[in-house]
Formats: structure tokens, C-alpha cells, sequence
């Protein structure tokens, strides 16, 4: 029997990388094409590309997204290995908020304010 297993890592911000094993009985196919495809709604996929697995019955590819997105990695069959697919999914971080920098506005405007009040008062009493 046939196996194919996808994985998905983020390498970073809009980039992920897809990996696709394939193995029958634990022991990985050299030398085999496999179909990396991606999808924005889980039914309707679109091919990245192919590669050939290496001893390892690895192969991998790149894909650009900046959302949910769902991967494929399909091996087709050959005369002596039957079709097998497998799928993964992978969900962008959340934004993070910028953590704060320099001086908070309310301090500036404080101080603004207080220089103002003294130079006020300095007028007042010449």
C-alpha cells in the first residue's frame, strides 16, 4: 500500500513550504512525481507544481499566501503503486498589535501643557 503525507511550515510571513512523502510499508519511494495543489475553499484546487522524491521519498515546493489555505499532495499511480493523496492546512498567525515606541502622546501634551501654564504665568507677572 501507498502512502502520501503533506506537511506545511510556515518559512515566513507569506510563504509556506509543503513537503509531500511518499512511502509503501514505512519505506519511502525515490524517484516518484507527486502534484502539489493549493485551495482557498477545501474543493476547488489548483496545481502549484511537480517534483520528484528524492531517496528519502521526500519532495517539496513553495507556495505565497497570506490566509487559509489547503494543500494537496497527490501521487498518481503508477504501474506498480496504486494513487494516494493526503491534504494539510495552514492558518496564518493572527496580526499581532505593534508594541509601543518613544514617549505616549498623553505625556507630550501633558508637558505641552505645563510649559504653557508656566510661560503663561511668567507673563502674568511682569
Amino acid at each position: 500500500m501507498v502512502s502520501v503525507t503533506a506537511m506545511v511550515n510556515a518559512i515566513n510571513d507569506d510563504v509556506v513550504l509543503i513537503t509531500g512523502t511518499l512511502t509503501t510499508d514505512s519505506i519511502p519511494l525515490g524517484g516518484k512525481t507527486i502534484n502539489f495543489y493549493y485551495s482557498y475553499d477545501g474543493s476547488t484546487w489548483s496545481l502549484i507544481g511537480s517534483q520528484v522524491t528524492n531517496n528519502s521519498g521526500q519532495a517539496s515546493v513553495t507556495h505565497q499566501t497570506d490566509k487559509t489555505t489547503y494543500y494537496k499532495v497527490e501521487f498518481n499511480g503508477d504501474p506498480y503503486y496504486e494513487p494516494s493523496s493526503a491534504t494539510a492546512t495552514y492558518t496564518p498567525a493572527a496580526p499581532q498589535a505593534p508594541a509601543p515606541t518613544g514617549i505616549p502622546i498623553w505625556f507630550i501634551l501633558l508637558i505641552l501643557l505645563v510649559v504653557l501654564g508656566i510661560l503663561t504665568v511668567s507673563e502674568q507677572r511682569r
